[in-house]
């Protein structure tokens, strides 16, 4: 059974998502919003029982989250994982505004590790639509990522200052299969 439209209805009500697995067969559309909090309560690798479990089983050609001019936003303390091939567990792409809308920015994520089981591509990939595009000052705190073929992809030059502290890409630390 899927809960991708129960985590959709989470994140926009504002609320944490909750402890546990969580399938999610369908991409996680967010378009336009500034000030979203997605929040589990964890990501742990050898626990999962004790956090927030996010689990791709969806088409592969999809991402996970498809981030459309999303800013000022958060995204923390969850794990995502890639039961069936996944494109991208974040994709964040810069539109033409949508009325005086701004364009993505400022958006932070913190404590979330990605685990691809060698079945995803990018773990982070941001785009442009429009010429003009930018996706801005992301910011990533003790981000990991393990069996991702490509840990963060910035897919054109008008998206600058990505800063990153304490993250790992495919961490030695958290072998695959270790959950």
């Amino acid at each position: 059974m899927s809960d991708t439209a129960r985590v959709k209805e989470l994140i926009l009500a504002g609320e944490p998502l909750p402890s546990g697995r969580l399938t999610v067969d369908d991409t996680i559309d967010l378009q336009y919003e500034a000030g979203l909090v997605v929040s589990g309560k964890g990501a742990a690798f050898a626990n999962r029982n004790r956090g927030t479990w996010l689990v791709w089983t969806g088409a592969p050609d999809r991402p996970m989250f498809r981030l459309t001019n999303i800013a000022e936003s958060v995204f923390e303390s969850f794990l995502v994982e890639a039961e069936s091939p996944l494109q991208c567990a974040f994709l964040s792409l810069s539109d033409i505004p949508k009325g005086n809308f701004g364009r993505p920015r400022f958006n932070r994520w913190r404590r979330v590790l990605i685990h691809g089981r060698m079945h995803t591509e990018y773990g982070w990939r941001f785009e442009k639509v429009d010429r003009d595009a930018m996706n801005s000052e992301m910011t990533y705190w003790d981000c990991h990522t393990v069996d991702v073929l490509h840990s963060w992809h910035i897919g054109h030059a008008q998206s600058k200052s990505h800063r990153f502290f304490d993250c790992e890409a495919n961490s030695p630390d958290i072998p695959p299969g270790s959950g």
